[in-house]
């Protein structure tokens, strides 16, 4: 067995931070606009980015996988 693509965290998060991401992806992955892995991701990265310039996001999730990867049709 294995895994065709992996989304985490290359450094240490909090379980904030998870969730938010998590609940994020979930949001976008659902939305039948997206039909790839990499564009669910890139939209969840775009909507974790801070909204003030003073705000350092040090924060990273890393895909690896083939962003290109076809989704599954949600119903």
């Amino acid at each position: 067995g294995g895994a065709i693509a992996v989304i985490g965290s290359p450094w240490k998060s909090s379980v904030y931070e998870d969730h938010a991401f998590n609940s994020r992806f979930l949001q976008n992955y659902i939305n039948p606009a997206f039909t790839r892995l990499g564009d669910v991701y890139q939209k969840t990265k775009d909507m974790q980015r801070p909204r003030t310039l003073d705000y350092v996001d040090t924060q990273t999730f890393t895909l690896l996988g083939d962003p290109t990867l076809k989704l599954v049709p949600r119903k």
